[in-house]
């Protein structure tokens, strides 16, 4: 096993030294000219791939502003990238994707988001070499150049010239597609999907939606740490080894089935992941006549599904007797009322707004007056200060998901061993995922 190494930032080189050192030592990261085509489909991206010197891309997506103190941890052996950070103080959380997992952390909240990537074949290329590296550099838009058809995507390096950065295969025929072949066929870098790597680039602090990169410009450093796990080594979330529901391919281009498998000590979990087929306005080129404002991706079709939800089909609420269901607010967020007075569970920061507005002892009551309750909740798909948990297809908060819950759950619930809470409408989301997504 290789020994670990931590780097030290990079120095104060001018712009035309920092450019050049990572044009130079591109080199070590794969030639397009020697990708094998898979036997099997991949997942595609409907990205162009016009060839030559790239586009600039333009990111649109959710993440308005980079995380703080984020880190980026690539293993070799699950072909993964998990990014994680701190959201700004200020997101709205009824915004996340459906494919960013959140978790509080203090008084703030931490998301977490894993990449499908391909990875260096270590058993010829040496160059990926295991270890926390903290001088991070992007260049916003990588070009055509000896080494390989970049696409005009992000170069995140992390290494000398070690990185992450678009997938650089046309797929097809007529080649107008990208495509990610997720396996050990990499050089040394790790290959994602176009749309990924400005998402990616963007979240650890290059901006990607209001500045149009020039040819091969270098984008400065990045205050992150990507971590590189040892050969042979899967990533760990919450003592569940990392995937993501993406097709792993092998040497050969053939569909394989390595994957973290569960075992005694460690279960599997695997991230949903996202691409420009299902959200078509996330990532796109720019394009003068749309401009860098609110609607810079408008000249892309639709998204296809929702992009909190991802097309789960939400969690059916049943109100108790008494209570009747209500949808409020412009995204389908629903409530159970009984005349005047709507029934919880709230969120803290619900609790928050009805201290401030003089609520006091009502306040931690199971029913508020609805006029407070629905200022209080917003109008998001689900409450304020609550996110959409993919797992489950309920409103969570924290480790919590929120019903009131039908009584198909509640009697599983009760099989299960849940106890009195299986009565309540605040249930812990991994224990709501295990009933609903098993029979």
């Amino acid at each position: 096993m290789s020994k670990q190494t931590k780097t030290r930032r990079l120095p104060a080189f001018s712009f035309l030294s920092s450019a050049f050192l990572g044009l130079a030592l591109l080199g070590s990261c794969g030639d397009a000219s020697t990708q094998k085509k898979p036997g099997a489909e991949a997942h595609l991206q409907n990205l162009p791939y016009p060839g030559g010197i790239g586009p600039q891309w333009v990111y649109n997506g959710p993440f308005a502003r980079p995380l703080e103190n984020a880190n980026l941890f690539v293993s070799l052996a699950g072909h993964t990238a998990r990014v994680t950070g701190l959201l700004p103080v200020d997101f709205d959380l009824s915004t996340l994707p459906y494919y960013a997992l959140p978790e509080r952390e203090g008084n703030r909240t931490r998301v977490t988001i894993v990449y499908p990537i391909s990875t260096a074949d270590t058993r010829t290329s040496p160059n990926s070499e295991p270890g926390a590296f903290d001088a991070v550099y992007a260049f916003g838009r990588k070009t055509l150049n000896e080494v390989a058809d970049w696409g005009g995507f992000p170069f995140i390096v992390y290494n000398g010239g070690i990185g992450l950065h678009g997938p650089i295969t046309p797929y097809g025929a007529d080649g107008r597609e990208w495509q990610l072949l997720r396996g050990r066929v990499s050089h040394g870098c790790n290959r994602m999907q176009g749309e990924h790597a400005v998402e990616l680039a963007h979240l650890l602090g290059t901006n990607m939606r209001t500045r149009v990169w020039g040819v091969d410009e270098f984008a400065g450093t990045l205050d992150a740490t990507v971590h590189v796990l040892p050969e042979g080594v899967y990533d760990v979330y919450k003592g569940k080894a990392v995937d993501v529901d993406y097709p792993v391919f092998n040497e050969d281009g053939l569909p394989e089935a390595v994957r973290p498998q569960p075992n005694a000590e460690r279960g599997v979990h695997v991230f949903p992941t996202w691409d420009a087929r299902e959200l078509s306005r996330f990532v796109c080129t720019y394009k003068s006549s749309s401009g860098l404002g609110r609607e810079r991706c408008n000249h892309r079709p639709p998204n296809r599904v929702d992009a909190r939800t991802g097309g789960r089909p939400v969690g059916n609420i049943e109100c108790p007797t008494g209570f009747s269901l209500r949808t409020v607010g412009t995204a389908g967020g629903r409530v159970c009322v009984q005349n005047t007075r709507v029934l919880g569970p709230f969120t803290s920061v619900m609790v928050k707004k009805c201290l401030a507005w003089g609520g006091a002892e009502g306040c931690a009551a199971k029913t508020w007056n609805e006029r407070i309750a629905l200022d209080a909740r917003g109008n998001g798909l689900c409450p304020d200060g609550a996110f959409f948990d993919n797992q489950t297809g309920y409103c969570a908060e924290g480790v919590h998901a929120f019903g009131p819950f039908p009584a198909t759950l509640v009697e599983r619930c009760v099989e299960r061993g849940g106890g009195p809470a299986c009565f309540s409408a605040r249930w812990n989301k991994d224990f709501l995922a295990a009933i609903v997504n098993t029979r």
